[in-house]
Formats: C-alpha cells, sequence, structure tokens
C-alpha cells in the first residue's frame, strides 16, 4: 500500500535498501544475481523489513563507517565481517553508500516507531518536541556526519528529503494522526 507521501506526490515508492529489482548491476550482474539465489534473497523487499543477512550486513557496515565514510567500502567491510562476498553487498544495498545512509535512518525510524507506540496523552506540541528529541537520541553523530555528507550530494537530494519526511510521517502516525486529506499539508 502506498504511503500518505506517495499518494501526495502520486509517485512510486523508491528502492533503497534490500530490494534488486530493477537494478542494473553492470557485467557482474549475472554473478551477483546467481550469488543472490543462492542466498536464498528473492529481490523486491521493503524498505524498512530487512532480511536477517541484510540486517547483519548493515550492523556490520555501521562500525566501518566513521573510518569508511558512509560508501561501498563500508559496505565491503562489512560484508567480509560476515563472511559475505563483497559482490553481494552489492545486491543487498544497490545504491551504494545512499542505501548504506537510508538503511541506517529507516532502521532509526522504525525504532522510533516502535517507542511511540506506547505514547503517552499530553499537549500535541509536547509530544511532538518529546518524539523528536527520542528520534534524534537514537542516531550516532558520526554515522549522521557520513550519511548526511552522502545525502548532501546532488544526486542523492530527492532521497534525503523522502528520508525526512518519512520520519515526519513515522512521528505524526506514532502520535496517531492518520489523516490524508488537506490537514495532512
Amino acid at each position: 500500500e502506498p504511503s500518505r507521501i506517495d499518494r501526495a506526490f502520486g509517485c512510486e515508492s523508491l528502492q533503497f535498501g534490500l530490494g534488486i529489482s530493477g537494478v542494473r548491476l553492470g557485467k557482474r550482474e549475472p554473478q551477483i544475481m546467481y550469488l543472490a539465489r543462492k542466498a536464498g534473497h528473492r529481490g523486491g523487499g521493503s524498505e524498512i523489513a530487512y532480511s536477517n543477512t541484510g540486517y547483519r550486513l548493515l550492523e556490520a557496515a555501521l562500525t566501518h563507517v566513521p573510518f569508511e565514510g558512509m560508501n561501498d567500502r563500508a559496505l565491503a567491510a562489512g560484508a567480509r565481517d560476515i563472511g559475505m562476498a563483497a559482490d553481494l553487498a552489492r545486491v543487498h544495498f544497490p545504491g551504494g553508500g545512499a542505501a548504506l545512509a537510508a538503511a541506517y535512518h529507516r532502521r532509526a525510524d522504525a525504532q522510533l516507531a516502535e517507542k511511540l507506540a506506547g505514547s503517552a496523552p499530553g499537549r500535541i506540541r509536547d509530544r511532538i518536541a518529546d518524539a523528536i528529541w527520542q528520534r534524534l537520541a537514537l542516531a550516532d553523530p558520526e554515522l549522521v556526519r557520513a550519511g548526511a555528507t552522502v545525502m548532501a550530494l546532488p544526486q542523492n537530494a530527492a532521497l534525503g528529503a523522502r528520508l525526512m519526511w518519512e520520519t515526519a510521517d513515522t512521528i505524526w502516525n506514532g502520535l496517531g494522526d492518520s489523516s490524508d486529506d488537506v490537514n495532512w499539508w
């Protein structure tokens, strides 16, 4: 089902994360697709629901980000740590550093949604401020710095804006707002 953002802008969901459908990987594509099938990856994954392997790769790659940056080198180092072929890491994160940054961002949004599920009633402005502080507390400053560097590139501007909208959407949905009419704006 499309998100409120997709309905508002009339667009399809961007596939960043673990989906492999529609990705062109160059001359090594047949080999990478073979490795993906061998590993049990079927493609078309969710933006937030990671496979066990994809989640392990995300966690392993994030440990290398402060030293390598949010890029393919961090993904390759993370893949090496969990015993995965570096080419297979590219299958899980076809957008490279931008996909890694998006996965990290969406993981924190998912954690925030879990925390907000049991939020206490109160004034809406206090609840929003509390939700923003909770979201900021979920972020590692070094990883945010590296992710912001990647998202500052012109080719990633749309993804960066989309991630900010998704965070705002997570906060409003977590606080109980389900409007999708003009009030959403």
